[in-house]
């Protein structure tokens, strides 16, 4: 076959104009690229991740990179929906013959997820071409877990997890600059919060508009990663037990307390049931489980977890009722994740602190509420701080306006926190 029109038109697309760099991942990628590891970059469908590997290219090509030494194919074109690994052995070849000539190849395959056995072709890439390949791999996790993963690349890979706009990227596509001490930076907030930021709803500015887009967004993902993938026949099972652990977002679970709940309305439900939907919506990241850990000062911590949104529009749309506490505290940790923070909590002998980052270079305590200003309630806050043996850093974090330090604890506004 005669794959001259998949060229073409790649090259077309390398020339058009970028309408904006997500600048913050980019730069991630960009500090690995000489070296040889593979570059995976995954999560949600619609968060752009083909859109990143476009500002990838068009970054080497600002470098004197020769387009003849860059080959990209997107495996979710539909002139490539039967494609198989022979077709795409025959595709590269074809590129081979008309475009390469020496130095590096850059090598981009897009949803690579798509063709079966995909990792021959890709092993095959690096053992004959070693250090002078750079190859960069995008999927959803629709048909390929984290584990799966790290089983079929056997060399060095760096998995980026993509996720949707920051509200520091959210006020940079508005053209927006706020101070700390900007008024209209709360009504900033609450309007990002209300929808979060995938970058389709950006451009949309009607509400009714933004709110259908999404919920039709997550049908898809539901049907696609869930439905499909694992043959599921419960299928208003799922969706009640996707509500039930939106509307619990950020609360303390077992798959005990989430079966005797559904139990009312699923009678000969079981745990295994239970544990491997959860194991289902976890894998295509439209939650994200939290574990407690052991704490230091010998107190044995329940096991238990929390479960938070991939956004706080999914919650929103799910649980019917926007809950300012349980939103910020999601946003919190959608936050420290996008910062590459390893997260546990902590909960014992009645307190509980709502994040560690467990990085090997950086730990931190951190705790979350929506107001301080009450000492009850900035007492509750502050009070699990001083009984954990560890001096890392403890950072609570609010919405209030004024904050001061107290002691050795940190005191941020979260808004000016997550745009430092």
């Amino acid at each position: 076959m005669n794959y001259e029109f998949l060229f073409d038109y790649i090259r077309k697309w390398f020339n058009t104009q970028l309408w904006y760099k997500r600048k913050f991942y980019l730069d991630k990628i960009l500090k690995t690229i000489w070296d040889n590891t593979i570059k995976v970059i995954s999560w949600i469908r619609r968060v752009w991740k083909s859109y990143i590997l476009r500002q990838i290219i068009a970054n080497l090509i600002e470098n004197n990179i020769s387009l003849n030494n860059i080959f990209y194919i997107h495996l979710e074109d539909e002139r490539l929906e039967k494609i198989e690994l022979n077709d795409l052995r025959e595709i590269w070849d074809s590129f081979l013959i008309k475009y390469y000539k020496d130095w590096t190849i850059y090598v981009f395959l897009d949803e690579i997820q798509n063709i079966e056995s995909w990792e021959k072709f890709v092993r095959s890439l690096q053992e004959k071409y070693q250090e002078k390949i750079q190859i960069f791999i995008t999927w959803s996790n629709s048909n390929l877990l984290s584990s799966e993963l790290s089983t079929i690349l056997t060399w060095r890979y760096i998995d980026f997890v993509v996720y949707p706009f920051s509200f520091k990227e959210y006020l940079e596509l508005k053209n927006i600059t706020i101070t700390s001490i900007d008024p209209k930076k709360y009504e900033l907030f609450n309007d990002y919060l209300s929808f979060w930021w995938l970058p389709e709803v950006v451009k949309i500015s009607e509400w009714e508009i933004k709110n259908n887009y999404l919920k039709t967004l997550v049908q898809s993902i539901i049907f696609k990663d869930i439905v499909q993938r694992y043959n599921i026949k419960k299928t208003k099972f799922l969706e009640d037990l996707l509500k039930y652990i939106y509307s619990t977002t950020c609360s303390n679970l077992s798959i005990n307390s989430i079966l005797k709940y559904l139990k009312q309305d699923y009678k000969t439900l079981d745990y295994e049931t239970v544990n491997s939907y959860i194991e289902y919506i976890t894998n295509t990241f439209l939650i994200n489980n939290l574990s407690s850990i052991w704490d230091k000062t010998k107190h044995i911590l329940k096991w238990k977890n929390k479960f938070y949104s991939i956004d706080t529009w999914i919650r929103n749309i799910y649980s019917q009722n926007f809950d300012i506490e349980k939103n910020i505290e999601n946003f919190v940790f959608i936050e420290l994740k996008r910062r590459w923070y390893e997260l546990n909590f902590l909960e014992w002998n009645g307190f509980e602190i709502d994040f560690f980052t467990n990085s090997m270079q950086d730990k931190r305590y951190f705790q979350v509420s929506y107001s301080i200003k009450e000492e009850k309630t900035f007492l509750r806050e502050v009070k699990p701080f001083f009984q954990v043996e560890e001096q890392y850093k403890k950072v609570l974090l609010t919405l209030d306006n004024e904050t001061k330090d107290y002691k050795w604890v940190e005191i941020k506004n979260i808004i000016d926190w997550c745009l430092e």
